[in-house]
């Protein structure tokens, strides 16, 4: 009998708590937690910082972009003034490598090449003459420009890029490089390839400066003053023209062309004793010249000063 009574108190509140929940389980069922003010208040809590953390994100992303699009123009800009920085450079060391070759008016001190660095430049040269008489002509520019890069005062490497130049038609790199080529060895042959450039390029007054100061370096070249004189008939300067001519037929008196030159001379300047002196010499010489009648006519038309 003692031994019911605690398992009767175990039992009744067990009865009892399960008879309440099954009454009340259908209001438990329907029981709507979103509905619950805590429940709401939660949520909006989490919108808003939801809202709050996308607001600065934005922020944070398009301040990041500002940055990087004036990180983008300060790049651009210090490129800008480096590639400008790069260019000065590059065109100074242009300048002086040139004024090296054109100011210098004493040759700087060489370290001596050796016997087979002048074999390699020699053999550039040859190799490029060859290109150049195959009519390899942009092989060969390269080639002397190779052998200039090599000996930057190799006469034999400009003068044969000279002629590259003027094969090409390239007239103003031929006349620039011809002028490296007279700082270097101011010979009056030099002079003379410069001055038909002038001349090519319709420059009559700078091609006679050329041949006056080639004749001047080198007087015993008759076809020079011959040329000058024509040059210089011209621009209308009969009486230097007159001159030149004479200098021509003095160093080739039996010279038919020279003595055409001179007698024509001198009838323009009305030098009546010269012009029948020229036509007594053309007779000797050249007596079957066609022009001997007209030319007596004409000296016979001079007046005597």
């Amino acid at each position: 009998m003692f031994n019911i009574i605690p398992f009767l108190l175990v039992v009744i509140p067990l009865v009892l708590a399960i008879v309440i929940i099954v009454r009340k389980f259908p209001q438990l069922v329907l029981l709507d937690v979103e509905s619950l003010p805590e429940v709401k208040e939660g949520k909006r809590k989490e919108t808003y910082l939801r809202k709050r953390a996308g607001i600065k994100t934005q922020k944070q992303k398009k301040e990041r972009q500002e940055i990087m699009t004036k990180v983008m123009v300060l790049f651009e800009k210090a490129q800008e003034s480096f590639r400008g920085f790069v260019g000065g450079v590059q065109k100074q060391l242009v300048k002086q490598k040139e004024g090296l070759i054109s100011t210098q008016k004493t040759p700087a001190k060489v370290v001596p090449k050796t016997k087979e660095e002048k074999q390699t430049v020699s053999e550039v040269i040859d190799r490029a003459h060859a290109a150049f008489d195959e009519g390899k002509v942009d092989q060969a520019e390269e080639m002397f420009i190779s052998a200039i890069r090599q000996d930057n005062k190799n006469i034999d490497g400009y003068k044969g890029l000279v002629d590259v130049y003027i094969k090409q038609e390239q007239w103003q790199e031929a006349g620039q490089t011809c002028k490296f080529l007279i700082k270097l060895s101011p010979k009056g042959v030099h002079y003379v390839k410069l001055a038909k450039i002038e001349e090519h390029v319709g420059n009559d007054s700078k091609a006679i400066i050329l041949y006056k100061k080639a004749v001047k370096k080198t007087p015993n070249r008759a076809g020079w003053h011959s040329h000058l004189a024509r040059l210089l008939e011209k621009t209308d300067n009969h009486e230097a023209a007159f001159a030149s001519a004479q200098e021509a037929l003095a160093l080739e008196p039996e010279n038919p062309r020279f003595l055409d030159n001179v007698i024509e001379f001198a009838i323009i300047v009305n030098n009546k004793k010269l012009a029948q002196e020229m036509l007594r010499r053309i007779r000797k010489v050249n007596p079957e010249n066609d022009k001997i009648p007209r030319w007596r006519e004409r000296v016979q038309q001079i007046k005597k000063k």
